[in-house]
């Protein structure tokens, strides 16, 4: 298993197409690639698959995997249950721990099963509900595989708006030959699904653990008036068609009619049918009738933040704490996606599971980072120092200030302690915030989609601190997190707090996760301007340091930035 895991990872960091490279024959010629994983790599490039690992998964229950979407749930222990007990399907893992047959196993006892129905609850609270994260592994092999064969599909629904959990996934086709799409579709899900209905426009399944995927099959003319109203929201769909009644007109899947004659007036295309009502097109992230479009009215729409927009990552974790890999293939990825910088940002010493740092690991930390620039660094790219520092119990930092004050980037976050009462919670949160050294708070609702609840806090209150002391919040990007909610990007940006968009990577193809980030700050209208790691390096380094603004001339010291916070009132 592990040697298959580095090889994936090697592969995650390429520039150049692995397709490519097996067509050369020189696979063989990477970091951890021996003959027979570069003979079924070879095989997965021109086939899409491989007989090793199509014979592994019919030996396993297809329900199993579902086990693993919930919170501490690993494959050592979904096997274990499986094997032992039976356990093949969420519902049977709900039956065993209500007769407590769990606590019985090995290395389990009351309180694991305990947790086990307690996540059981958090998915069903949220109405059968899933991570948006589990229902893209299941449904973008889907779309692509589509597309591949030649059609023009996209997803809709809440996955195309990107909302943080997914009740089913609806994928969309032009075609006028609804058979041609539809047999296609049924022949890529496989025999593991339930097809629950199939009709002329619309085929349903449902996988093992329960998810329902709708293909739905549309004329090429009327494309653009079904992909906006599959991908809703209903409220926005809603306020689109009482505009459309103002103007005599009926909008539908099929396009906005007139009604005196029946003539269609737009359709072909999203931008079309926006622009027939008078609308700029409005993106798919905010469509949630939630002052979208009022603002399209007043010419007010944001200006979305966009993947482009980002010039370096700000939470980057090494092998010195617990990422995956060395410094320097962690630099060569980030340097390799265009990024002008990446700070390093390996965990601090209270975390013990996580192997933190202690003051004489980051001194030589800061000595392997300064090497690496001094070899390695370009105009385009640098190394920055940094830290994620546990806040403890009462608010303070794990590490010294004198350590704190020679990192350009400290990220300070919640690891413990999560159950706090919520005013000791807020004083806890408005404290660390309020340090001269601190940048940015990571992760800071601690809270995993569907798995565990945000910590309580006032939000506002911790918001008024951060302001304080010229510290942003961050939004996580991590799959499982997507932490700052939508809701509360809005809030900062109202308050005038600058977010930072961090993968938190711990495995170099958690990179990608960055695009999920910048989704999810357009979900909250979010706009290149409110995100400090839109900064090119030299501006970023103006902001860290104090500057007044982000064009003024940066202080010759971090100390600026110190004095500049010291001077701000406490909490």
């Amino acid at each position: 298993m592990r040697a298959y895991r580095r090889a994936a990872e090697t592969l995650s960091g390429l520039t150049e197409d692995v397709s490519a490279l097996a067509e050369r024959g020189t696979l063989t010629d990477l970091p951890n690639v021996g003959k027979d994983l570069a003979r079924r790599i070879a095989e997965i490039c021109a086939t899409g698959t491989c007989e090793t690992y199509e014979a592994l998964r019919k030996e396993i229950p297809p329900g199993l995997l579902a086990l693993t979407s919930l919170d501490g749930m690993g494959p050592k222990t979904a096997r274990l249950l499986w094997t032992a007990l039976g356990v093949d399907s969420l519902a049977a893992l709900e039956a065993a721990a209500k007769a407590q047959k769990i606590r019985t196993l090995k290395g389990m006892g009351a309180k694991r099963e305990e947790k086990i129905l307690k996540s059981l609850e958090n998915r069903r609270a949220g109405g059968g509900r899933i991570a948006f994260y589990l229902a893209h592994m299941t449904v973008m092999p889907i779309l692509r595989a589509l597309q591949a064969a030649g059609f023009r599909a996209e997803i809709a629904g809440s996955m195309r708006r990107w909302r943080e959990t997914v009740g089913d996934a609806d994928i969309l086709v032009a075609c006028d030959d609804h058979e041609k799409p539809t047999k296609e579709f049924l022949r890529i899900v496989g025999e593991s699904v339930e097809v629950i209905g199939s009709g002329d426009t619309k085929t349903s399944v449902r996988t093992a653990d329960g998810f329902q995927i709708d293909l739905r099959v549309v004329p090429a003319d009327v494309w653009g008036s079904a992909l906006l109203h599959f991908t809703g929201s209903k409220e926005h769909n809603v306020r689109l068609r009482q505009m459309a009644i103002a103007k005599g007109c009926s909008l539908s899947e099929y396009g906005l009619v007139r009604e005196k004659d029946g003539k269609r007036l737009a359709g072909a295309t999203e931008e079309e049918v926006y622009a027939a009502l008078g609308l700029p097109f409005i993106p798919p992230e905010i469509r949630e009738d939630q002052g979208e479009i009022e603002a399209a009215l007043a010419g007010k729409l944001p200006d979305l933040i966009e993947l482009s927009d980002i010039k370096g990552d700000c939470h980057a974790h090494t092998n010195e704490s617990d990422g995956v890999h060395p410094l320097e293939d962690v630099a060569a990825a980030a340097r390799a996606r265009g990024y002008q910088y990446l700070v390093i940002t390996d965990h601090t010493q209270t975390l013990t599971i996580a192997h933190g740092l202690d003051p004489a690991r980051i001194d030589r930390q800061l000595d392997t980072i300064a090497k690496w620039n001094a070899d390695n660094a370009t105009a385009s790219f640098r190394l920055l120092t940094g830290s994620e520092v546990d806040i403890l119990e009462d608010g303070r930092l794990d590490l010294p200030d004198d350590c704190l004050e020679r990192l350009d980037f400290v990220v300070a976050s919640l690891h413990g302690q999560f159950k706090m009462p919520r005013e000791k919670m807020t004083e806890r949160v408005s404290r660390a915030l309020s340090s001269p050294h601190v940048d940015v708070m990571g992760h800071p609702t601690t809270r995993l989609v569907g798995d565990r609840d945000p910590v309580d806090f006032d939000f506002d209150a911790v918001l008024a601190a951060a302001k304080r002391g010229r510290t942003a919040m961050e939004l996580n990007a991590s799959a499982n997190r997507m932490d700052l909610s939508a809701p509360m990007l809005k809030q900062a940006k109202a308050a005038g707090v600058k977010v930072v968009i961090s993968t938190d990577m711990h495995r170099l193809k958690e990179f990608d996760q960055m695009a999920w980030g910048v989704h999810q700050a357009r979900r909250g209208w979010i706009e290149k301007k409110d995100v400090l790691n839109a900064l090119p390096r030299e501006e970023f380094l103006a902001y860290m340091r104090g500057s007044a603004g982000e064009t003024a001339k940066p202080p010759a010291t971090r100390a600026a930035k110190k004095e500049t916070k010291a001077r701000a009132p406490g909490p």
